[in-house]
């Protein structure tokens, strides 16, 4: 049997272990010029998912395609005016016979565009040649769930069950993704899944957010909440520890002080965030009624 000398750094890349990721990475073993392309790509991406977005920038300079792709998600990510830009250049790369089939490329192209949104663009580039990897499916299950499209994702789930079976824990977070959002007793069955994986890798703030959201779906909100604090203890400004601790906030009926200033923070760690502007927008049109009825 082959050894699978990415195994830690890719598993811990996908729990949000992002550090041991990238001390991991420092600590492989000469590779073939492919897999060490890979371990790269997964050490730049922890590095960017820490913070360090402007360091990377600067770091790589005329690198292979998936490395290119890579910097373009951390400008992507790191300032948000040059959003459509980087798409841009994703686009043009996809179109050329030399690149559109890198799988780094899909997958970034695919991730820059379910953040605008844009879902049917992210499918349909998760789709194409070369987008046959594991993280391919599981962003596709993702973004699934966000169309509320729970019975394809079932389906894309139950391929990735029959095809992966020798990449367990992407495939355990899909399952719990899924199991999740089909409520009742699938929900607590994902609770399970995202706790065996803290136990195994510790409370990530990944998890951590992965197991809260199932505590909010049980409506369980103190456990929720508390697991979310934790979290931007962690990583203070965490996005997704913002978004699910505002719902877990109104849901407990936490003073309006205290949601305006975690809404606050959204807006300056992530203007362009999906949920924020739901939110604003729904504010928007409650004030225009109640102006209506003055």
């Amino acid at each position: 049997m082959d050894v699978d000398e990415l195994y830690a750094v890719r598993n811990n890349f996908y729990v949000g272990n992002f550090q041991v990721a990238i001390d991991e990475g420092e600590s492989t073993p000469p590779l073939s010029q492919q897999k060490q392309i890979e371990l790269d790509v997964y050490v730049a991406r922890s590095r960017l998912a820490l913070g360090q977005g402007k360091q990377l920038i600067s770091s790589i300079n005329q690198a292979p395609m998936a490395m290119e792709a890579v910097k373009t998600l951390a400008v992507f990510e790191t300032n948000p005016s040059k959003s459509e830009v980087c798409i841009e250049k994703v686009e043009s790369w996809l179109g050329d016979e030399m690149t559109g089939n890198n799988p780094t490329l899909r997958l970034i192209a695919g991730i820059m565009y379910t953040k605008l949104g844009k879902y049917t663009e992210a499918l349909a580039v998760l789709k194409g040649a070369g987008a046959n990897q594991p993280e391919h499916s599981a962003l596709i299950i993702h973004i699934l769930i966000l169309m509320n499209r729970i019975d394809v994702a079932q389906r894309e789930l139950a391929e990735m069950e029959n095809s992966n079976a020798d990449d367990a824990v992407i495939t355990q977070l899909a399952q719990g993704w899924v199991y999740c959002s089909l409520g009742g007793s699938k929900t607590e069955e994902a609770s399970y899944i995202f706790q065996e994986l803290i136990d195994k890798f510790d409370p990530t703030v990944v998890l951590l957010n992965n197991l809260a959201l199932c505590k909010i779906h049980m409506e369980q909100y103190p456990e929720a909440e508390e697991m979310l604090m934790t979290a931007l203890e962690e990583s203070p400004g965490n996005v997704d520890s913002l978004v699910n601790l505002i719902v877990v906030s109104r849901h407990l009926n936490r003073s309006q002080e205290a949601v305006d200033k975690l809404m606050d923070q959204l807006k300056e760690k992530d203007p362009n965030n999906l949920k924020l502007k739901e939110w604003l927008e729904a504010e928007k049109v409650f004030d225009q009624h109640l102006e209506n009825f003055q």
